[in-house]
């Protein structure tokens, strides 16, 4: 019964490479982010269904406390890119084509598609279709 109610079903999931500046110190922050943004909402939560002034104050600190975390992983985030990129392009000055390369993967030329079986026109019919369908 319970394969007819909720079929299996095959997913594909893609990773993504991570960013080469991305080190372990962002992922301990982000992390950290994570962690206070699940504790701001459960203390949300808390505070809707009991709304005890204790509780109130002790969303709105966990909120600020989320914020604040936020902020700083932002700014960690931004030091960390400007950083690597500075370094990349300081050291590749002196070879120019290296320096080329690396502006071509900073502004993400040279990707190779994800698929070269479809293009605008195909996509474009496909969800023409889609809505066609939808709407009868």
């Amino acid at each position: 019964m319970l394969d007819r109610l909720v079929p299996q079903r095959t997913v594909t999931c893609r990773r993504r490479p991570s960013d080469p500046w991305f080190d372990q110190q962002c992922r301990d922050a982000k992390r950290r982010v994570r962690r206070l943004e699940r504790a701001s909402s459960r203390a949300n939560r808390a505070a809707t269904t009991d709304p005890v002034s204790a509780k109130v104050a002790e969303a709105a600190a966990a909120a600020a406390a989320w914020t604040t975390e936020r902020r700083a992983y932002r700014d960690l985030l931004h030091q960390k890119r400007e950083t690597f990129w500075q370094t990349k392009v300081e050291s590749e000055r002196v070879t120019l084509r290296r320096l080329w390369q690396s502006i071509d993967s900073l502004m993400g030329r040279g990707h190779v598609p994800l698929s070269t079986s479809i293009d605008a026109p195909k996509l474009h019919r496909y969800f023409d279709e889609k809505i066609a369908g939808v709407s009868k």
